[in-house]
């Protein structure tokens, strides 16, 4: 189990880090809300937004996308089965020590109650370091039907603050 885990933590790293997605989708939404397209299918279960000047992506498993190639901004979306019945904030327990032995410098800042979909869940901002290199985070997550769906923002310092309206907009148009 934690090798599993340890596993899925590290190609986790590798996806918030990576600046150039390869592969790619385009999925037509009529209903997508203004200045926004969608950034999943219907394989996925869920319903996820970006904006229309971001790259998309789409791997096994996770949907994300990317801001430009001089922006290393990113934002993806991962769901996974839960082992056991858990709590949010449970899970997040778990999560965080995980992070704990991978980053340094991990810090959080903020914890905040949120809906994703319509399902409560838990919006925790940090900052953390990976190597050499500081990364400020926003990562998002609801329980819904024995399954953690966990939205996650990546940005550098200098770019943050200029994404957080666009994050916003994303988990407030996030469905199921």
């Amino acid at each position: 189990m934690i090798k599993k885990t340890t596993s899925l933590i590290f190609a986790f790293i590798f996806l918030l880090t990576a600046v150039l997605f390869t592969a790619s989708c385009s999925n037509e939404d009529p209903d997508a809300p203004k200045g926004m397209k969608l950034c999943s299918n219907d394989v996925v279960g869920f319903k996820f937004y970006i904006p229309e000047d971001w790259t998309l992506s789409m791997s096994t498993g996770a949907v994300g996308a990317y801001c430009s190639s001089s922006d290393p901004t990113n934002v993806s979306v991962m769901a996974w089965n839960l082992p056991s019945a858990m709590t949010v904030t449970e899970w997040w327990e778990q999560y965080k020590a995980e992070f704990e032995g991978v980053f340094s410098d991990f810090k959080v800042i903020d914890e905040t109650n949120i809906t994703m979909g319509g399902v409560a869940g838990v919006k925790y901002t940090y900052t953390a370091k990976l190597g050499d290199f500081e990364y400020y985070y926003i990562q998002a997550a609801c329980i819904r039907s024995g399954m953690v769906y966990v939205f996650t923002f990546t940005s550098t310092p200098d770019k943050y603050e200029s994404h957080l309206e666009e994050v916003d907009n994303m988990l407030a148009h996030f469905a199921f």
